[in-house]
C-alpha cells in the first residue's frame, strides 16, 4: 500500500541508469534524464493515491463516530430531553393554551426548543470528530513530508546524473516516513478505540453523564495511536 522501499529501490536504478548514460555524453547541458522524469511522475501519483487512501479510511472513522451519536448517544438525550424541568414546563405551557381556548397550542413553542437540541448533539458529533481530524492531519503531514523528500532525492540524482558524480547526501537519503506497518497499526488502534467507545457505553440515561468520560478516553486513545507514526 505504501510503497516507500518499491521507491527507494527505483530511485537507486535511476541514479546508475543516469550515471552511465552521463558517463558516456558529461556535458553541462545534458537534459534530464527520462527516467528521473518517470520516476518524479509516479513519486506525485503515489502520493496522491496515499492521500485519497487516507482521507477515504479517515472519513469511514468519522462515519463511526456519526451512528454512534445517531444511534447511541441521541436517544438517549431526546428521552432525557423530556423529563428536564424547563422543557416540562414549556410542554406544559402549550398544552395549557390549548386548552384554555383562548389560543391553539402553539407547536413553533415546542419547536423552539429543537435548536437547542440540535446545537448539543452537534456538540457531542464535533468533540468525537476532532482528534479524528487531527490524527488524519498528523498523518497526511508525514506522507507529505515523505513526498517531499523523495522529490529531493530523485531532483538530486538527476542533477548529480547530469553531473556524472554518484555522490548522494545523507540526510536527503532519511526521509524519516513512516512505515506501512506503523499506519496499519495506526488504524488497527483508531479501531480499537471506536469499539471500545460503544461498547463501554451505557445505553441508558447514565450515557449522558458518562460521554465526557468516553470522549476523553477516546482522545487519549486515539493520541496513543499517533505516537506509532514517530
Amino acid at each position: 500500500m505504501y510503497s516507500t522501499n518499491l521507491l527507494r529501490r527505483g530511485l537507486l536504478l535511476a541514479a546508475a541508469s543516469a550515471l552511465s548514460a552521463c558517463a558516456l555524453t558529461p556535458t553541462a547541458d545534458t537534459p534530464t534524464p527520462p527516467l528521473n522524469d518517470a520516476l518524479a511522475a509516479r513519486i506525485q501519483s503515489v502520493g496522491q493515491t496515499q492521500t485519497a487512501l487516507v482521507q477515504s479510511l479517515f472519513r469511514a472513522k468519522r462515519a463511526t463516530t456519526d451512528h454512534f451519536i445517531d444511534s447511541v448517544w441521541t436517544p438517549v438525550f431526546l428521552d432525557n430531553l423530556a423529563t428536564r424541568p424547563e422543557v416540562k414546563q414549556v410542554l406544559k405551557n402549550n398544552r395549557k393554551r390549548g386548552k384554555a381556548g383562548a389560543r391553539p397550542a402553539d407547536p413553533a413553542l415546542a419547536m423552539d426548543l429543537i435548536p437547542a437540541a440540535r446545537a448539543e448533539i452537534e456538540q457531542r458529533r464535533a468533540r468525537l470528530h476532532a482528534p479524528i481530524d487531527a490524527l488524519e492531519q498528523r498523518v497526511l503531514e508525514r506522507l507529505s513530508a515523505q513526498t517531499r523528500a523523495m522529490d529531493a532525492i530523485n531532483a538530486a540524482l538527476s542533477t548529480n546524473a547530469k553531473a556524472g558524480s554518484a555522490q548522494l547526501p545523507a540526510a536527503v537519503m532519511q526521509p524519516g516516513a513512516p512505515t506501512a506497518a506503523a499506519i496499519r497499526e495506526l488504524f488497527v488502534s483508531v479501531d480499537s478505540a471506536l469499539d471500545r467507545l460503544q461498547s463501554e457505553a451505557p445505553r441508558s440515561a447514565k450515557l449522558l453523564a458518562a460521554f465526557p468520560k468516553l470522549a476523553d478516553d477516546f482522545e487519549r486513545r486515539l493520541g496513543e495511536a499517533g505516537m506509532l507514526l514517530n
